[in-house]
């Protein structure tokens, strides 16, 4: 779990509740139990006492939360304004699970090479591709060999090929959910880690 939940405002360990149960790969159903906590929740709240909040991380933080409860829209309003790489990130997932995987990779290449990549790929690898954990052989024993193959031929993280992943277990490759689910998964905690750490100025 890369969350570390007790470093978060209530506010926000209230809204991460749902993380272990994970977000589809499509648009999926808004949590409308959400929705009143998300619609009062300001940058200003994401912080911990005495703490200050850089807005733009702070708002893409945002962006994030109603993502995670499948308010596509809620989120794209926020993530289109960023005009930043973080922006462009967000923007990119949304338009992934909303099944505009061309208009997604767009957002991936105004996003370049975002600084969560690196640690997203550390991520999936250490849930697929290593053996030095209880549970790993497992786990890649279910991995079908284009999770293998992503997380293994490329030197870095590609999001692209991950769209065509995730669109193929959209449209008929069930035996890719699982594994494109979990790494999605990663990937919003990735993310979401790298906006909140910057937006209440911890950059280690």
């Amino acid at each position: 779990m890369l969350l570390t939940a007790d470093r978060y405002s209530p506010a926000v360990r209230e809204l991460l509740l749902p993380v272990n149960a994970g977000m589809p790969l499509d648009a999926g159903s808004p949590n409308e139990s959400a929705r009143p906590r998300l619609a009062k929740l300001q940058p200003a709240d994401l912080a911990t006492a005495g703490k200050t909040v850089d807005t733009d991380f702070g708002q893409a933080c945002l962006a994030g939360l109603w993502l995670l409860h499948n308010f596509l829209d809620e989120s794209h309003r926020i993530s289109q304004d960023l005009h930043s790489s973080t922006g462009s990130y967000w923007h990119a997932i949304m338009h992934r699970r909303e099944g505009d995987y061309d208009n997604s990779k767009y957002w991936f290449r105004q996003a370049g090479a975002h600084p969560a990549f690196a640690p997203l790929r550390l991520a999936a690898r250490d849930e697929y591709m290593r053996g030095d954990h209880p549970g790993a052989g497992a786990t890649r024993a279910f991995a079908p060999l284009d999770i293998l193959t992503l997380l293994d031929g490329e030197r870095e993280w590609n999001p692209y090929a991950f769209v065509d992943l995730c669109k193929a277990a959209c449209h008929g490759r069930a035996d890719l959910e699982k594994s494109c689910r979990t790494i999605q998964m990663l990937e919003w905690q990735t993310l979401f880690n790298f906006c909140l750490r910057r937006a209440v100025g911890e950059t280690s």
